[in-house]
């Protein structure tokens, strides 16, 4: 798979890989960068989505599924907002 964050495409196979154990969100992606987290749902309809997430979304999945790794990528104010929610 391929994932695009602001401007940049990155290569699945070059990312972090974080298994949940979760059913509906099985699998968390962060770019090597740590500027981009991305997030696997299972959708019943739709089948697999990857989307990427927010700073407050990091933030939440971090600490449900104990990916504390992942807050690296949430980004401050000032810096520049590398976590825009947007759909992939």
């Amino acid at each position: 798979m391929t994932f695009e964050c602001n401007g940049v495409r990155y290569d699945s196979d070059r990312l972090y890989v974080y298994q949940t154990g979760d059913a509906y969100a099985p699998l968390v992606y962060m770019t090597r960068d740590e500027r981009c987290v991305f997030v696997m749902e299972m959708h019943r309809w739709e089948g697999a989505q990857v989307r990427q997430l927010d700073n407050a979304e990091i933030a939440e999945v971090a600490g449900r599924f104990g990916i504390e790794g992942i807050r690296r990528a949430i980004q401050k104010d000032g810096e520049g907002s590398q976590n825009e929610k947007r759909e992939t």
